[in-house]
């Protein structure tokens, strides 16, 4: 049947990644007749066994053959666990192919044939012992033969040496004693596996030691075959993830390549299939790539095929149909199998399991069926799904699907007194018994006949089989319990089915499967970041210039190539990404991480180097945009010596307009507000997004000055009106508001050298001219200049620079069309002239984390350099503005001809260079307390102005009162909040209910306006409090309780943000805890409603409703999650 790749090792661009074989092909040996490979592996107790895989290229594998029917021994009519076929070697000699192995409780064994697709001659018993193991066939130029091979402690009672007898030159018996060649006791500890070959004058032996999981790949030469042997470590683990490497066989290509096909241990899975390229370094072989500075090497995840003819990618195949009139080869059965275990043939287009129980145990335990057919798992995680029909099962038995490993689970119908059942059982082991118990009884309604029966394996810390089942082949129920699955020894876990009766005795019962599909659940990035992250440098160039593979290209989170290799390759290899493929070190993924903070992140040295050199300053030296993280829009800055001052839009947040301060320009923290009185500010009643706006900041006569648009509800009407505060410190106290009554949005004030002053507004930029102490307007708006591009000229900030005056224009909507322009004149009374290089900022990536970037105002720094602060919006999935708009900053560099440049018109930083060394501390990385101890922090704001009669300080904390009305009401005021300052937030707070009436409610808020919140916290019902959650989407309120709660007045509240992910915990003092997540939460942010224009951003903080309610918070903090 059509198949979907499961994995894929070839990447169809002149490149493979390892594994080449994602499946359990444990102890895999090849060789090359002609131009084809074939490769064997141990195959253990499953049947048939010895898989003859077939390749033309050596990396992409068919599974044509098996050597092997069944195990010729009585014993392993019942499976005989990780007994049975041992790590085989195959070798072609004088027309025969040869394939040796050991059986650890038998001896060594040998198969041949003249056709490896064909029928295997029935194996030879060459030496019987117990404990021989790992034999390789060896052929001499004299014509001699012989085996050499390894031994199994737990047989013989020692290991860690090497053996070697001469056989008869047909390879079917030993002729000589067999005697230790190698003794690895002291310095090879474990030393299996080996493989013999000759080359020039040395035999050489390759062979693993150290053990399966943590060992290594040796090497031993000597010019006699009976040694003495010389030693030398060839492949180590290194820096890799290929724990290991263990064993596997040498092979060559027609044009003298060498490679080294090997297994890596990955526990449940198994051991997968790796190839390493071979180089000889002074008559030793290097496996892998080698090591800078060593003589060995380790193994590669990527590499450059081997230089042979072009061969169709193909995979290992999982799905079955079963329209055939064979069994296809993919399935094993779990021990010595009979014709009669299943047909084909009785009902076409179905495998029919009879249900028989061959292992003659009451009750039956599927450890012990032979009749269980399996299959490996060939990729990391899995679907499986299997069609059963049990129309035909009868009394006392069962059937189903099962993962089968160390330990396993299964799922099934049972029939036992007239009625069906669906079972989950596992296993477990009792003084070295196998033994199984049931874990759910599921009934099933008389006349269902189908079922869908699904395997889940998923890798997360642990590999994991999750079991579900569906009646209508579309709406699956999940199992609750899953099965944690482990290897048996040297064995992985495999998917299967089984039909078996319960009892002794055979039954004639049976089940057909119609067809079993196997799924890849992952979404698999382009295997290019996997190859910049891992490959060597001449495989990444390959790839690129002679594959022509584009490196310009980005993962689902915004991560370049270069994020990958700046973990830690080498600067050969960064130097290549930056100045041959043009990737940059400050290119930032959706968290605005750049490669160069990843080579930091990851101590790599080499790339911290490099990425300096080509950024010109160390990453102390660097700044990340935003600057002002969280809802800071609508950016002005004055400086006034060496200290900035910045204010931003407040909306309908009280107290009104923040300004902050830095030293830096990049370090900013809130001195103050515009407006500190409510009843100046004149908020109620208005709706969210309403209120402050755009505000600017100017400095003159030793007085700052604010202005801002004051905007108010309209009923059809626009009111609008320009609100001016001045005062003698920046930080305030502000002098009461003035209101200039001229229409429009986004005044700024500039004073000119004449001393004349002047106000700005939108609808281009048109100006007005204000008295000396600027309380009044004494000029009509005469229009400056329209904009460049004709749509939403706003945000004028005049500069005079030069002998020109430059106007700074943010047009286009605050939208994805958001920028900045230029235009400038000689005289406020001539036309100004648009820059030649419009616009001087907008974002063109549409996939960038950093959009809507316009509204700026330039300033100075004392050393003679500009820059320019902007409002932008960071959107991570390229549909949401998380944390509204933000305050972003970027060097403005003139041009000869007197214009300025914003990076030369490539968008907004991600990192740029500071404008000089920080003169503040950045911070920490831990909880910042906003109230602690009756201290609260300038962040707190309140929607409309929080009543001062319901709230005190003390000691304890804050006492707040409950608002009357609830948080869509235009009227609530009594909510303490702060913005959200990063995708990723945790908050956490203690609070007392000293009081809650009737109904009352208190708790944690994510607010955005009236009409967008959610709420999480706990009500009084009758004197009882009850946990619940309320979500307002666009004043559609959905709420849910969530459980009470036993007499708790002190709770701890927390909520972990993640993107549009808010994860709610209250503790109680009793040790009670509730909790819940909400995914999708799309509303709190400026696209999730589609309700008028929003321009905020999301906020987080407490509430409590109810006037005759009262609580103490005692603390609150919050910090960007890691």
């Amino acid at each position: 049947m059509n198949n979907d790749k499961l994995w894929s090792q070839d990447l169809g661009n002149g490149i493979y990644r390892n594994p080449i074989l994602f499946a359990d092909y444990s102890d895999p040996d090849v060789i090359r007749v002609g131009d084809t490979y074939y490769m064997t592996a141990s195959s253990f107790n499953y049947t048939p066994g010895l898989p003859i895989l077939e390749s033309g290229d050596l990396v992409n594998w068919k599974l044509i053959n098996y050597a092997v029917e069944n195990i010729d021994y009585p014993d392993y009519v019942k499976p005989q666990h990780s007994k049975g076929i041992w790590a085989p070697a195959i070798r072609y000699h004088d027309g025969w192919f040869y394939i040796f192995y050991g059986m650890p409780d038998e001896g060594i064994f040998m198969v041949r044939t003249k056709d490896p697709h064909d029928t295997w001659e029935a194996p030879v018993l060459v030496l019987e012992g117990k404990g021989l193991i790992d034999s390789c066939p060896f052929w001499d130029e004299d014509g001699k033969a012989y085996v050499v091979h390894a031994y199994a402690k737990s047989r013989i009672g020692f290991k860690s040496f090497l053996g070697l007898f001469e056989m008869t030159p047909d390879g079917t018996k030993a002729v000589s004693e067999d005697h230790l060649i190698f003794d690895g006791t002291k310095t090879q500890m474990t030393i299996e596996g080996p493989k013999m070959l000759k080359r020039n004058t040395y035999y050489y032996i390759f062979a693993p030691a150290g053990g399966v999981t943590k060992g290594w790949q040796t090497v031993l030469r000597s010019r006699d075959i009976a040694g003495p042997y010389e030693e030398k470590i060839v492949m180590r683990q290194g820096d890799s993830p290929v724990n290991g490497p263990h064993q596997g066989g040498l092979v060559d290509t027609p044009e003298g390549e060498e490679w080294f096909i090997h297994f890596q241990d990955m526990g449940a899975y198994g051991r997968v299939v790796h190839l390493q390229p071979v180089c000889f370094r002074d008559g030793w072989p290097i496996i892998g790539i080698p090591k800078a500075g060593e003589d060995w090497g380790e193994p590669c995840l990527f590499h450059k095929k081997p230089a042979l003819p072009a061969q169709e990618s193909c995979t290992l195949q999982a799905s079955d149909d079963f329209s055939g009139e064979k069994l296809d080869l993919k399935w094993q059965w779990l021990g010595n199998h009979r014709d009669d275990f299943y047909s084909l043939t009785e009902c076409p287009g179905y495998l029919r399991l009879y249900s028989l129980n061959p292992s003659k145990e009451d009750p039956v335990v599927l450890w012990n069926c032979a009749n269980v057919l399996t299959q490996k798992i060939i990729c990391p995680n899995s679907i499986m799904t299997a069609h059963m029909c049990f129309q035909n099962l009868k009394e006392n038995e069962q059937a189903g699907v099962i993962v089968i490993g160390g330990n396993y689970g299964w799922l099934g119908v049972r029939n036992t007194k007239g009625s069906r059942e669906l079972i989950f059982s596992e296993s477990f082991t009792k003084e070295g018994t196998v033994e199984e118990k049931v874990l759910k009884h599921i009934p099933l309604q008389k006349g269902i006949r189908e079922i869908n029966l699904r395997i889940q394996i998923q890798r997360g810390r642990n590999v994991d089989a999750i079991f579900s089942y569906s009646l209508d082949g579309e709406n699956y129920k999940k199992i609750d319990s899953k099965i944690t699955l482990a290897p048996h020894t040297w064995v992985g876990a495999k998917t299967g089915l089984f039909s078996v009766a319960c009892d002794k005795d055979d039954h004639d019962g049976s089940v057909e499967f119609s067809k079993v599909h196997y799924d890849n659940p992952d979404n698999e990035p382009d295997p290019v970041f996997q190859i910049a992250e891992d490959a060597d440098f001449d495989t990444i160039k390959y790839m690129v210039e002679f594959s022509k593979s584009s490196m310009n290209i980005k993962d689902e989170r915004n991560r370049t190539p270069l994020h990958y290799a700046a973990k830690h390759q080498s600067r050969e290899v960064l130097e290549y990404f930056v100045n041959r493929v043009g990737l940059s070190p400050l290119e930032g993924d959706c968290d605005l991480i750049t490669p160069y903070e990843v080579a930091c992140q990851n101590k790599n040295q080499e790339a911290l180097t490099f990425f300096e050199k080509v950024c010109g300053a160390s990453l102390s030296d660097m700044y990340k945009n935003p600057i002002r993280t969280g809802m800071y829009p609508d950016p002005s800055m004055v400086r006034v010596g060496d200290d900035y001052y910045m204010v931003n839009s407040s909306f309908v947040y009280f107290p009104c307009i923040p300004i902050s301060h830095s030293r830096d320009l990049i370090h900013w923290e809130i001195i103050g507000h515009a407006i500190t009185d409510s009843n100046w500010a004149a908020l109620g009643h208005l709706e969210g997004g309403r209120g402050y706006w755009a505000p600017d900041i100017s400095y003159t006569n030793g007085r700052y000055y604010i202005t801002a648009t004051y905007r108010m509800n309209d009923d059809g009407v626009v009111i609008r009106k320009q609100m001016i505060v001045s005062s003698d410190r920046p930080e305030g106290p502000y002098s009461e508001p003035i209101f200039i009554d001229e229409d429009g949005i986004d005044p700024s004030l500039f004073h000119d050298d004449d001393g004349r002053h002047y106000m700005l507004l939108n609808r281009g930029a048109r100006i007005v001219e204000l008295n000396q102490d600027m309380t009044k307007q004494i000029s009509e708006a005469s229009l400056l200049y329209y904009g460049d591009m004709k749509r939403a000229p706003e945000g004028p900030h005049l500069l005079k620079k030069d002998d020109y005056y430059y106007l700074f224009l943010a047009e286009g909507g605050t939208g994805m069309g958001h920028r900045i322009t230029v235009a400038r004149s000689k005289s406020l009374k001539e036309p100004f002239v648009p820059c030649p290089y419009n616009p001087i900022m907008r974002q063109t990536d549409p996939n960038a984390l950093i959009q809507r970037c316009g509204h700026g105002k330039p300033v100075s720094t004392p050393d003679g350099r500009w820059f320019i602060a902007y409002l932008c919006g960071r959107m991570p999935d390229q549909k949401h503005t998380l944390l509204g708009r933000e305050t972003a900053l970027d060097e403005i560099v003139w041009t000869a001809d007197g214009w300025p440049l914003i990076n030369n018109g490539d968008g907004p930083s991600v990192m740029a260079k500071k404008p000089y060394p920080a003169l503040q501390d950045c911070g920490s990385d831990g909880w910042t307390y906003d109230i602690c101890k009756g201290e609260v922090s300038k962040e707190w704001m309140s929607p409309r102005g929080i009543r001062e009669k319901d709230i005190e300080r003390t000691s304890e904390g804050i006492f707040m009162k409950g608002d009357p009305s609830d948080l869509d009401s235009l009227d609530v005021r009594d909510v303490l909040l702060r913005r959200q300052t990063s995708f990723d937030y945790d908050v956490k707070s203690k609070l007392t209910i000293r009081k809650l009436e009737e109904c009352g409610e208190t708790g944690l808020v994510c607010y955005y306006d009236e009409r967008t919140w959610l709420k999480f916290g706990v009500f009084n019902q009758k004197g009882d409090l009850y946990a619940f959650v309320e979500e307002n989407r666009g004043n559609k309120k959905t709420r849910k309780e969530l459980g009470k709660l036993e007499n708790s007045k002190k709770l701890s509240l927390s909520c972990e943000v993640r993107g549009l992910t808010r994860s709610f915990l209250l503790e109680s003092e009793n040790g009670e805890t509730i909790d819940i997540k909400l995914d999708q939460v799309d509303y709190l942010c400026d696209e999730g409603h589609n309700y008028g224009k929003r321009f905020t951003g999301p906020t987080i903080g407490i509430f409590c409703l109810g006037c005759e309610s009262e609580i103490l918070i005692s603390d609150f903090a919050s910090r960007q999650a890691s």
